[in-house]
């Protein structure tokens, strides 16, 4: 039986985590990819270290889904126009789906964890 990649798997997964995670930090206000970006990683969103490549390429499909819009704004002085993201009505119906979601998938995973520490007692997370 064929399965996604590696490669696959580890970002599937990933950007099922940071989509709900970027569209809440935009519903706090618009942001350009960078600061995004390093606010995903001050919050603790983006394990590692992060692929600014993916951040983009998933801005894109959320653009592109019509969740955010983007516009290019020019700097004051010297410095590039940076391309400004905001969430969109979409983008706020998706975030909520993705509430629910996760929630959802917190529940099952609060299940499997209390079955795996009544039978290992001395596993992981067992202070």
């Amino acid at each position: 039986m064929s399965g996604p990649s590696d490669t696959e798997s580890r970002a599937s997964p990933m950007w099922g985590l940071v989509q709900p995670a970027v569209l809440l930090i935009l519903s706090e206000g618009p942001q350009h990819g960078y600061a995004l970006l390093e606010t995903l990683q001050a919050r603790g969103y983006l394990p590692g270290k992060a692929d600014v490549g993916n951040l983009y390429r998933g801005l894109r499909r959320l653009e592109q889904s019509g969740a955010v819009e983007s516009e290019w704004i020019r700097q004051a002085g010297p410095g590039p126009s940076r391309r400004t993201y905001r969430i969109t009505e979409r983008g706020r119906e998706l975030l909520y789906q993705d509430a629910l979601t996760l929630t959802d998938r917190a529940n099952t995973i609060a299940r499997l964890l209390a079955e795996y520490r009544r039978l290992y007692p001395s596993g992981p997370d067992s202070s």
